[in-house]
């Protein structure tokens, strides 16, 4: 045994020398590795050590990760009183393999995994076989030597679980065959050609713009309840338009089947409509970008992008119930502090005084955060605000209406609009209760 592994290792070496390496651990290949070696056995076994052979059979999921099966056999002695008998070795189990630097000619590898070894002596009444579970840990190497043959060292450390611990130790050396899988794009070897007259080189051709635009935001936003009678309606894309094709037969806007009249116009990656005249109050309006709208490489929406909003008259404030600051209501929240019931307990009082008094509740927020989402934050904290002065504090409904101004109409202007905790940003999140007429 000791003339074939000298043997094999010899073989093995003169190929490597005369074979160019090539990095070849390739995703989605099934491997086959024939080795030698030899196998140590704990002296509590009461084995010899001897040389082991057998086969390994794997696939490989990825570059880095592979899994495989191996079964050797090794033929050993035991000597347990009876004197030396020929005992038949039978080794399996399943590692799972991570390799490292796989785009590399020499590839190390680390496995772990487990399995059974059975001890056989045949002819022997008073040497039982047995089997003993294990699990083992170790690593090795590969070395390409052509795109589908690596040269390959392992060394394990075994542990036999059924046998009280016992630690065992195999080291092999052979081949791993590769076959299949995800093959690397080599440039063929051609004789040099003869030098030709310089060529100036050609324009880099940047990848062509396939990507359609979306709409990102809206104004008024997607079902608001109470947009100004005589605010504009607006688009934000994802990326600069063509003003060509943003015009008033791809920004509509009407009201049930109506067409609303007004002016088109864009710049960038905006577009604005201006209606004609006023809305009408408490009537609902579509507004619809078509699929007639492109960017600047000619690519149209995908879908046509269409919102609803519901108009209202500005009314006239004539004065400033209360001011409820963020500290009156929960973190990020529509929650009323206890705080904040605290001042609207008292503003119930008040309107319940004056029964002929109106009130507004407009809400605002900070900078920080997207214009969709601070819109939304603003008419739900309003929201909140009425529903407590209804439910708890006993006003008609009818009394109070609710606006929500998003991160419009600050307070104060936030020269760093991501800290949320800046003094401008805590003034500007707010919720007014005006007196309206």
């Amino acid at each position: 045994m000791k003339k074939i592994l000298k043997g094999t290792l010899t073989s093995l070496l003169l190929v490597s020398l005369a074979t160019p390496g090539f990095a070849e651990n390739r995703k989605g290949a099934a491997t086959v590795s024939p080795f030698v070696g030899g196998y140590v056995l704990d002296k509590d076994q009461h084995e010899e050590s001897r040389p082991i052979f057998g086969l390994r059979a794997g696939y490989n999921f990825t570059q880095n990760i592979g899994a495989e099966a191996m079964f050797g056999y090794s033929l050993t002695e035991t000597k347990l009183g009876y004197g030396s008998k020929e005992t038949d070795m039978y080794r399996y189990g399943v590692d799972l393999l991570y390799h490292f630097m796989p785009d590399s000619n020499f590839v190390p590898f680390i496995a772990v995994g487990g399995g059974g070894t059975n001890f056989n002596t045949p002819n022997t009444p008073s040497a039982k076989s047995h089997y003993a579970g294990l699990v083992d840990y170790g690593g090795g190497v590969k070395y390409s030597v052509t795109p589908d043959i690596a040269l390959r060292g392992d060394v394990r450390h075994v542990i036999l679980v059924h046998d009280l611990g016992d630690n065992n130790f195999e080291y092999s050396a052979g081949l791993t065959f590769q076959f299949g899988g995800e093959r690397k794009a080599v440039a063929a070897l051609v004789e040099p050609a003869a030098p030709a007259a310089p060529i100036a080189p050609a324009a880099p051709v940047a990848p062509a713009d396939t990507t359609p635009p979306t709409v990102t935001f809206t104004s008024p936003v997607n079902g608001a309840p109470a947009a100004p009678v005589s605010q504009n309606v607006s688009a934000a894309f994802s990326e600069p338009m063509d003003s060509a094709t943003i015009t008033a037969a791809t920004f509509t806007l009407k009201q049930g089947k109506t067409p609303v009249s007004g002016r088109v116009t864009s710049s960038a990656s905006n577009a604005i409509f201006t209606p004609a005249r006023n809305l009408e109050k408490g009537k609902v309006y579509t507004a619809t970008v078509t699929t007639g709208a492109k960017d600047l490489a000619g690519n149209a929406l995908k879908h046509d992008y269409v919102w609803k909003f519901t108009a209202f008259a500005e009314p006239r404030v004539i004065g400033c119930l209360t001011t409820l600051g963020n500290s009156h209501f929960e973190f990020n929240s529509v929650e009323i502090s206890r705080d904040g019931k605290t001042v609207l307990d008292n503003n119930a009082l008040i309107l319940k005084n004056d029964p002929k008094m109106m009130i507004r509740i407009a809400g605002y927020t900070s900078a920080a955060g997207s214009d969709e989402y601070n819109q939304k934050l603003s008419e739900r904290r309003a929201q909140s605000v009425k529903d407590y002065l209804v439910k708890t504090g006993g006003i008609d409904a009818d009394r109070i209406s609710t606006i929500g101004y998003g991160e419009k109409n600050p307070a104060q202007r936030e020269a760093n609009p991501s800290d949320k905790l800046s003094a401008a940003a805590l003034a500007n999140m707010r919720v007014v209760v005006e007196i309206v007429e």
